[in-house]
């Protein structure tokens, strides 16, 4: 035994009593926290204490983002795992946290990350994100039922292309 600690924890896990949260973590700091809908995936980022909104600097575009405080190098710069509608998503800071949110091009796809490069989520994890999008499709296009209580046993099919694909999906 040598005495040593562990590395601090660096990867991407669930956020423990979050349900459908994962977290993005460097050498044991959370870098951002973030979930997704059938359309959207939402990034949330814990900025300096008493950060303005106009002291942020946010650019997104379909394939990447930049996000950081003005006059100072990115904080985040990175490629995203797939393609966003960049004029429709937006970023915001309320009560002290910096919301962004991404509005899928792919609508009913299952991202595994946030960034490509960044770890990707286990394949249970997959599975998990991929149950709750059927769900959430299930209850959009069927709107009179209630699919709370709805389990799927085994796999769950692909909500994006499953029976011919998501009604109303957008195009890239």
């Amino acid at each position: 035994v040598s005495g040593c600690d562990p590395p601090p924890f660096s990867g991407q896990r669930r956020i423990e009593g979050d349900e459908g949260k994962f977290e993005f973590v460097h050498n044991g700091a959370r870098v951002y926290s973030w979930e997704q809908t059938l359309e959207e995936v939402l990034m949330y980022i814990q900025p300096p204490p008493g950060t303005p909104s106009k002291a942020i600097e946010c650019i997104i575009r379909p394939e990447s983002m930049r996000l950081g405080l003005k006059g100072n190098p990115p904080f985040l710069s990175a490629e995203f795992s797939s393609v966003v509608v960049a004029s429709e998503s937006f970023w915001m800071i309320s009560d002290g946290l910096l919301t962004v949110n991404l509005q899928k091009a792919r609508k009913g796809e299952t991202w595994a990350a946030v960034f490509k490069g960044h770890a990707q989520l286990d394949e249970l994890s997959v599975g998990e994100e991929r149950k709750a999008l059927m769900l959430e499709r299930f209850q959009a296009e069927h709107a009179g039922f209630d699919f709370s209580g709805a389990e799927f046993s085994g796999a769950a099919p692909d909500p994006q292309t499953f029976m011919g694909g998501v009604h109303g999906a957008r195009r890239p």
